[in-house]
């Protein structure tokens, strides 16, 4: 009986103490948003590589504004279109820019099209209006 006890105390200080180590995309989100864009590197790129969509779309801003890293546009797309096939509206919202201001990849208005479409879907008004800015003007759409 003893041992079942002590069991389930080391068990349950166990995962409590896991708990409070592990890191969420909200943490870095704290840190980036104080300046401290180290630590949100350093909470997010684990998160980013364990598939957290959030997280990439957090890197890709850090490599596109180059906080606490290297200004790296490529990577940065890299990571905002990989979080937008994985469904983060932020991101596909950015990729929609991008496309559409042709400034971080050759302009294309379809594919501006696409993934504002993708964000509208979920709700983003700034999506809706782009795209509806789009089909007004037959600019990627019919």
């Amino acid at each position: 009986m003893l041992n079942m006890l002590q069991f389930l105390i080391v068990s349950i200080l166990v995962m409590f103490s896991a708990n409070l180590q592990a890191s969420t995309f909200h943490d870095g989100e704290l840190a980036e948003r104080n300046g401290d864009y180290r630590e949100a590197l350093d909470i997010w790129l684990p998160l980013s590589q364990n598939g957290d969509a959030s997280a990439k779309t957090g890197l890709a801003f850090l490599y596109k504004n180059g906080n606490g890293v290297e200004q790296d546009i490529n990577k940065a797309v890299a990571l905002f279109k990989e979080a937008a096939s994985k469904g983060n509206v932020v991101a596909q919202n950015m990729m929609g820019l991008f496309f559409y201001s042709g400034q971080e990849v050759k302009q294309d208005f379809a594919k501006a099209a696409e993934y504002y479409s993708m964000a509208a879907k979920q709700g983003d008004m700034d999506s809706q209006f782009m795209l509806a800015s789009l089909y007004q003007r037959g600019e990627g759409v019919e």
